[in-house]
């Protein structure tokens, strides 16, 4: 379980540029390649840049995107490129997931796009299942925001929390909402925090007080005043003043390692 501490993230102001989305489906591959990542130039990643847009304990390769971005700015060239996150083991360790995060980087930041799709393994040699972001419409348009990353199984580990992170490049309009999968199925479920009234939401992990239930904060923008939701499976939206994000799960390393680098050609 990891510290509260790391948890209990604030949302940023979001006054820069933000990144998008383009769907290409990734043919399940080893976790060891992973190891092998092509070679690329030091991607050149601006100051400005935080470690993640909402500021998450759980962020998603943001500087590797702007990397890719200002490359493709340098370069006059459209960049193709794929990362892959860290393994997330259940607690018993049966089941394994990981993020495969792709960008097609265009010198115009708003015609970039940035996807998705979340890899998982499960025991006695069953197929993979490969999941992609819900909501997400069958052509992405250009400058959209679709990116899936693990946050925690279960303590069970019966089911996976997933942190989807959806908005535009160039805009302030970027929230987290969560999925949940049950590990009985393919079925994936949205959880997001409701009749609340909020420009910017931050999944936290699961509640310390009702562990069933999703904790997110969620923001204005412009003010610096922060709510915190318990938010059940089936939406019910209660605050949550004294309670605390947990989660599950070991994480094989830290670090996101790109799998993918090349111009694209079309």
């Amino acid at each position: 379980m990891k510290g509260v501490g790391a948890n209990r993230r604030r949302l940023a102001w979001f006054g820069g540029l933000v990144t998008a989305a383009l769907v290409v489906f990734w043919s399940e591959l080893p976790i060891s390649s992973a190891l092998a990542a092509p070679r690329c130039p030091a991607l050149p990643v601006p100051a400005w840049v935080p470690e993640d847009p909402l500021q998450s304990a759980y962020p998603m390769p943001w500087c590797w995107v702007w990397g890719m971005q200002t490359q493709a700015q340098r370069t006059r060239r459209s960049l193709w490129g794929t990362t892959q996150s860290p393994v997330l083991v259940s607690p018993d360790g049966r089941y394994s997931v990981f993020s495969r995060v792709q960008i097609l980087a265009h010198r115009n930041y708003t015609r970039t796009q940035v996807t998705s799709t979340l890899h998982i393994r499960r025991p006695g040699g069953a197929l993979p299942i490969v999941l992609r972001p819900l909501g997400q419409p069958r052509a992405v348009q250009p400058g959209q925001i679709w990116v899936l990353v693990p946050v925690s199984w279960s303590a069970d580990g019966s089911q996976l929390l997933v942190r989807q992170v959806a908005g535009w490049f160039g805009s302030s309009e970027i929230s987290d909402s969560a999925l949940v999968w049950q590990n009985d199925g393919a079925e994936v479920r949205a959880v997001m925090p409701q009749a609340v009234t909020h420009t910017h939401s931050l999944l936290l992990g699961w509640s310390r007080e009702t562990p069933t239930s999703i904790l997110f904060e969620t923001r204005l923008l412009g003010l610096e005043r922060a709510s915190l939701w318990q938010v059940g499976l089936d939406g019910l939206t209660l605050a949550a003043r004294e309670d605390a994000p947990v989660t599950y799960g070991q994480s094989q390393g830290e670090a996101w390692t790109m799998l993918e680098y090349r111009l694209w050609r079309r």
